[in-house]
């Protein structure tokens, strides 16, 4: 009986055993450093496989994120990236010895592109390298005043996840998304223009700006072209710690050749103000001046106004009936003296007339000249105007009363000088 129970035991510790490698033959070749081909900015692909689970999660050149399911020698998931219009896709991988190949795809689309790479190490990378995510929320407060906030109930843009935003000391803000509900954060200051919503013209395949590692590029972006400018791929690896990728530019420039890590000093939520809201919209002072105008127009079509109502009626003129009737008499001006000596005994022109005053005695401060015989001969000297010159009187209401007393001033002056000379 002895002798049978210790076969038994063998049997069943073979058995585990044989499970066991099994396991291990079919999840953890995955793991370790390789070489990748995906977006050809060069760097290494970080696998880290949970071999209970069959459960892998990575993340490839600082540039992007994957995780998925093994299934003898295929992995398969979901990549994430950020910085551009619906970074994110499906991926299917399959192992041959040392080496994978297969193929990746946006969401909502069916092209797709090639992805290889070769193993270099099967050493489990570190936790930063690999980013895989903790139970943990990203929300709180970091060592250097970093904030992150996390609102799952708002969409971000043109995606299907909840909103995140933060504000990283020395960095600036940013915000984007969260496909895990706060643990994984993809961000940057992407604005995605409302002519390209839908069309997917923003993303590196179909658009001129440049993706990946570059000395001053897309510097004077225009209109139509990905104008992105700080960019953040990361996880909170654990309870307390998060890591990322940080970027300038569309994944032009990458601070360091690693992760950064940041220590939670505060797990409460940030208030909003002091997190990156808005970090997106920025992106307007890089040069989208049609979208400018697009948002401000529609601002003005998304104003409503209170109704009018027209009510039918006797029209009456009462808006002037506060004034009494010689009230607009003072805005009426007669800057002008009518003349009218047209005979010897109306002398109105601003002198002191003389009874018996003739046609030759003219007492109007003027030399009077022998032969003289009326005011209204050439050789008056009394500078005599007809009526017919002036006008009676110009109203302050009309929009020509400056050109006419500039030309009435103008016509005494010429006259004037003609008379004397």
């Amino acid at each position: 009986f002895f002798f049978f129970s210790m076969r038994a035991c063998c049997f069943v510790v073979l058995f585990l055993f044989t499970a066991f490698v099994f396991a291990q033959t079919n999840s953890a070749p995955w793991e370790g450093t390789w070489s990748t081909n995906k977006r050809n900015v060069g760097g290494s692909l970080y696998i880290c496989v949970d071999t209970k689970n069959d459960v892998a999660h990575g993340a490839y050149s600082g540039v992007g994120l994957m995780s998925g399911s093994i299934r003898g020698n295929v992995f398969r998931g979901t990549w994430y990236e950020a910085g551009y219009d619906a970074p994110y896709g499906t991926f299917r991988l399959v192992l041959s010895g040392s080496s994978f190949s297969g193929t990746w795809s946006y969401v909502h689309s069916d092209e797709t592109f090639t992805w290889s790479g070769s193993r270099s190490s099967s050493v489990r990378p570190e936790a930063d390298q690999c980013l895989v995510p903790g139970k943990a929320y990203a929300a709180g407060t970091y060592e250097h005043t970093e904030q992150i906030c996390l609102n799952s109930r708002i969409t971000y843009q043109n995606t299907n996840f909840g909103s995140a935003a933060a504000s990283f000391d020395g960095f600036g803000n940013v915000e984007g998304f969260s496909p895990d509900n706060g643990r994984t954060l993809l961000l940057s200051d992407f604005y995605l223009p409302l002519s390209g919503s839908g069309a997917y013209s923003f993303r590196p395949e179909n658009n001129t700006a440049v993706f990946g590692p570059c000395s001053g590029c897309n510097q004077d972006a225009g209109d139509d072209e990905i104008q992105t400018g700080k960019i953040v791929v990361g996880v909170l690896i654990d309870d307390a710690t998060f890591c990322g990728f940080f970027w300038d530019g569309l994944y032009n420039y990458q601070y360091g050749d690693s992760a950064v890590c940041f220590r939670k000093t505060s797990t409460k939520s940030p208030d909003s103000s002091v997190c990156g809201w808005g970090a997106a919209a920025n992106a307007l002072q890089h040069g989208h001046t049609v979208e400018i105008i697009n948002e401000v127009q529609a601002a003005f079509d998304a104003l409503q106004f209170p109704g009018i109502d027209v009510i039918l009626g006797q029209f009456v003129d009462d808006d002037d009936e506060q004034f009494t009737s010689n009230y607009f008499s003072q805005f009426v001006t007669n800057p002008y003296v009518y003349e009218d000596d047209l005979s010897s005994a109306d002398d109105d022109d601003e002198t002191t007339y003389t009874t018996g005053e003739t046609s030759a005695d003219d007492d109007d401060d003027t030399t009077y000249t022998t032969g003289e015989t009326s005011y209204t001969t050439a050789d008056d000297d009394d500078i005599y105007i007809p009526y017919s010159t002036y006008t009676s009187y110009t109203s302050v209401f009309e929009s020509s009363s400056g050109a006419s007393i500039l030309k009435v001033s103008i016509a005494l002056l010429v006259v004037a000088v003609a008379l004397i000379y």
